[in-house]
Order: structure tokens, then sequence, then C-alpha cells
């Protein structure tokens, strides 16, 4: 038993480690994303450095679920994931896809603090709000802005390239 556990359920320990694996899983389907992005016969720099950057964040949080998991006394305990996509339909179905994960990451997120507070473990409530929640909404919007122009682009391969620069030149 950890010196260091005190008011953290052995059902709050539980959803950790499966936000660890959700948010695993999402860093690799996000770096999948970027490989196609920068294959030669896709060539869409700007989706691949926009999906490397989610990627990157992605295996960041992961970090700070273990960290944090390690510093309340609990068991970080890594589950299998599968392999990700390599194969998309196109550009939109990538966004697609990736708009309806951060949707259901960000259903577990509210699901885990909820819980914080169901169980009076304000801590682990704060810890999600402030570490996930307000990150997760901001990557849904940017995530339902690129589908929306990506649905305007259509099938229009100057459109897409003319999109995919404009994502490229941002920041």
């Amino acid at each position: 038993m950890s010196l260091a556990k005190q008011n953290f359920t052995t059902a709050s320990e539980d959803l950790l480690n499966q936000q660890i694996t959700v948010k695993y899983n999402s860093h690799y389907i996000h770096l999948s994303a970027s490989t196609y992005f920068g294959r030669d016969n896709v060539a869409l720099p700007g989706l691949q450095k926009y999906f490397k950057k989610l990627s990157d964040e992605e295996y960041e949080q992961v970090w700070k679920l273990i960290d944090y998991q390690n510093q309340r006394g609990g068991i970080v305990q890594l589950a299998s994931i599968s392999s990700p996509k390599t194969e998309w339909e196109s550009a939109y179905d990538v966004v697609e896809a990736s708009l309806s994960m951060k949707k259901e990451t960000n259903e577990a997120f509210i699901a885990t603090s909820l819980h914080g507070r169901e169980v009076n473990d304000p801590a682990l409530e704060d810890f999600v709000k402030s570490n996930f929640l307000h990150r997760e909404v901001a990557v849904i919007s940017e995530l339902a802005h690129l589908s929306t122009q990506l649905q305007r682009v259509g099938r229009d391969k100057l459109g897409l390239y003319l999109f995919d620069q404009e994502l490229y030149n941002r920041e």
C-alpha cells in the first residue's frame, strides 16, 4: 500500500488508468494520421504538422496522467492498444474520425471529473478540469472548424492544396 494514498479510491485509480489508455491511443492515432499526410503520395504538410502537434500534446497528457496517478499513490496499469489506421479515404475522413475520438475523450474526462466530485475528491476533479477539459473543448472546436472547411473544399484538389498551405503557415 502506498504511503501517499489518501482519499483516492480504487475506482478513481481505475478511471485514471482508463484515461491513460485513451490518451495513449489518441496519441498513436494522431501520430498515424501525421505520417499518413506526410507520405509522398498524400503530401499535405499542413495536416501532417497539425496532427503531429496533436500527437505530441496527447503524449504529454499521457505523462501528466501517469505522474498524477503516481503522486496520488495509485498504480499505473498500462493496457494494450490496437494499431491505428494507415489508409484513409480523404483528409475530411481523418478530421472527422479525430473529432469523434476527441468528443469521446472529452466525455470520459467529464465522467472522471464528476466521479471526483461524487467521491469527495476535489483534487481529482480539479486536476481533470484544469489539465484536460479546457484543452479538449478547444481541440474539438478546432477540429470542427477544420471539418467545415474541408467540407467546403470537397473534392477540389486546388482547394485542398490551398487549405493545407494555409494550415501549414498558421502559428
